[in-house]
């Protein structure tokens, strides 16, 4: 790279980190940020560019996902998960946990914890913690999997533990415990 084009960069890098300049787009088009570049940009669409971005994104995608979509369903089918299951596994296992023992609490037939002079209630009751505690903690590992919460940011200011949903101290305390139960009463999640 030319050293003139090389300087040209650099300050166009720092007047973008400084928020200075404009961002130019072809012949007399020019924008304050990029923002405002795509804000215009989606308001002058017209009907055939909306047609090609659903076409893209609905049909195209769906097709040419095919080749991997059909093996994976014959996959789950043979023993239980399939080659795509496993690029993101902990996402995989915690959906499949949650609703699992979503189902399970609402249409069961017993109960998991018990003792010898229990009655039906104290049964259920002392059993609906345990499946509470459970689902819970799958529940919340879910959304730490698919990304509406965080899970570890040791570092970051409370603002932005806020702002990007970390689970507190007590959350990640009691998806723990949750865990564990499932692990002590894991022989006993059966219908």
């Amino acid at each position: 790279m030319k050293s003139r084009n090389f300087k040209k960069l650099v300050k166009g890098l720092k007047e973008a980190k400084e928020g200075v300049g404009l961002v130019s787009v072809g012949v007399g088009q020019k924008y304050p940020t990029v923002e405002a570049m795509l804000d215009d940009k989606r308001q002058n669409y017209n009907i055939l560019d909306w047609i090609e971005i659903y076409w893209h994104r609905l049909f195209w995608n769906w097709f040419s996902d095919l080749k991997w979509r059909i093996p994976n369903w014959w996959q789950r089918g043979q023993r239980g998960w399939g080659k795509a299951d496993t690029w993101d596994f902990s996402y995989y296992l915690a959906k499949v946990i949650y609703e699992g023992l979503t189902h399970m609490k609402e249409h069961r037939n017993g109960y998991i914890v018990w003792k010898e002079n229990d009655t039906d209630e104290q049964m259920k009751a002392r059993s609906d913690k345990v499946w509470d505690s459970m689902i819970y903690a799958f529940h919340l590992a879910y959304q730490i999997e698919c990304g509406e919460r965080e899970f570890n940011l040791p570092n970051a200011k409370p603002a932005d533990r806020k702002k990007f949903k970390c689970i507190s101290k007590k959350e990640k305390a009691k998806m723990e415990a949750g865990m564990k139960l499932f692990i002590k009463y894991f022989h006993c999640l059966w219908d």
